[in-house]
């Protein structure tokens, strides 16, 4: 008989589903948060659905070493591909759900300091997760995700 036992997710993760999500303590443009992802066969987190925005949510609290009411994480959606197509970036397809911060998303250049399209988006932790687009170039904090691979057969 061949058994499947899930290891789960490395320290410094926590698992929700079939996945592994990690919340940097590190700022980083969203191109230095996507290699970093990479580095360790994930992607930037991809709030797909409802659940796993929630989900994000109600961890972004627990990765703070102190109380503060606005922290922004990048994620892996961008137009960067083609303006106003916002896309996942592991996947190149649209987001349908999305979770835009009234307003937004504006691309609004003027507010950003080295004068380019906002084509990234943020993650905020406003006690929903609003989205945010801005420019890519910018330093935030952002968050991998990765499928739960510690997965080993026996038998």
């Amino acid at each position: 008989m061949t058994k499947l036992i899930t290891e789960g997710c490395i320290d410094g993760w926590v698992q929700h589903n079939d996945m592994c999500y990690f919340l940097s303590h590190d700022k980083a443009t969203w191109y230095e948060a996507l290699a970093v992802c990479s580095s360790v066969y994930g992607t930037l987190a991809e709030p797909s659905s409802v659940d796993v925005q929630n989900f994000l949510v109600s961890q972004i609290p627990r990765n703070t070493s102190f109380p503060q009411k606005h922290f922004q994480y990048w994620i892996g959606i961008s137009d960067v591909f083609k303006e106003s197509r916002w896309m996942f970036i592991s996947t190149q397809q649209s987001v349908s759900t999305t979770f835009w911060y009234p307003g937004e998303p504006n691309n609004n250049i003027p507010s950003t300091l080295d004068n380019t399209d906002e084509d990234c988006v943020l993650f905020n932790w406003d006690g929903k997760g609003s989205w945010n687009d801005f420019s890519c170039t910018s330093r935030y904090l952002f968050t991998c995700q990765k499928e739960d691979a510690d997965v080993n057969v026996i038998g």
